[in-house]
């Protein structure tokens, strides 16, 4: 047996994105086992993007007529502060009534909704940003609210902005690492980084592992990078790179 370090960059892919991709071995390779060794990572993921950037309201225009909007949120790396700016900024604009989304001052934790009239925030859509502002999915939120009266909705929940960590897959690999959410993937990758710089992870890391393939014939590599909740990562364009021990 003999080791071997393969290094797998996202830019030489055969096609894909830097966070889903398919690369191919310059010669075949036949693993006995393999180990994720080393991974570069940028912690540039946006709070919101193209998984979770539609809010959809409804309420009744000047007619009294209803109405349902779906609002397109900008993707972008938010702060709380800043996304409950965002979101009532978009929502004045788009749908009938002036809104209001700040922190809740009793618990910053959470967001409070005002209107100058009632509506329902549905978070009944694939595309729903409802962990990012602290709602159930599938739920819809319905003010009692008459016009001119404000009102505040308190989120039931609240998902923290960013992540912690991401998951890395492969279906080339095995993925016999099981979260507690269910999802299995090859490796655990900690954020250990902020916003804007990259996760540099060493062998040592937590969420190493390791697994074995015997006798198994490699030309090919795919990778998937997701969030703890199973969505694709959107990396906007930047790249990534691993480092695999390979024994064969």
């Amino acid at each position: 047996m003999s080791r071997i370090d393969l290094v797998i960059n996202s830019v030489d892919r055969s096609h894909g994105t830097p966070s889903d991709f398919s690369i191919q071995l310059h010669r075949a390779i036949k693993v006995k086992a393999i180990k994720l060794k080393r991974s570069i990572i940028p912690n540039t993921i946006h709070t919101i993007n193209a998984n979770n950037q539609v809010l959809r309201v409804q309420t009744a225009n000047a007619a009294s007529e209803t109405v349902t909007v779906d609002v397109i949120l900008t993707a972008a790396n938010y702060t709380a502060s800043e996304l409950a700016t965002h979101v009532s900024t978009l929502l004045t604009a788009s749908a009938p009534g002036t809104y209001t989304v700040t922190k809740s001052a009793t618990d910053t934790s959470r967001f409070n909704f005002s209107c100058s009239q009632g509506f329902k925030l549905m978070f009944d859509n694939q595309q729903s940003p409802y962990k990012e502002l602290g709602f159930f999915k599938g739920t819809t939120v319905t003010s009692e609210a008459t016009s001119a009266t404000t009102f505040d909705i308190t989120a039931p929940s609240f998902y923290k902005l960013g992540y912690d960590y991401l998951l890395l897959q492969s279906r080339s690999l095995q993925s016999n690492m099981e979260t507690t959410t269910g999802l299995s993937c090859f490796a655990q990758l900690p954020l250990n980084a902020n916003s804007g710089g990259y996760a540099y992870n060493s062998e040592d890391y937590d969420g190493e592992h390791q697994i074995y393939e015997t006798q198994k014939i490699l030309n090919q590599l795919d990778f998937r990078l997701i969030t703890p909740q199973g969505q694709l990562c959107d990396f906007n364009g930047i790249d990534v790179s691993f480092v695999f021990e390979v024994t064969h």
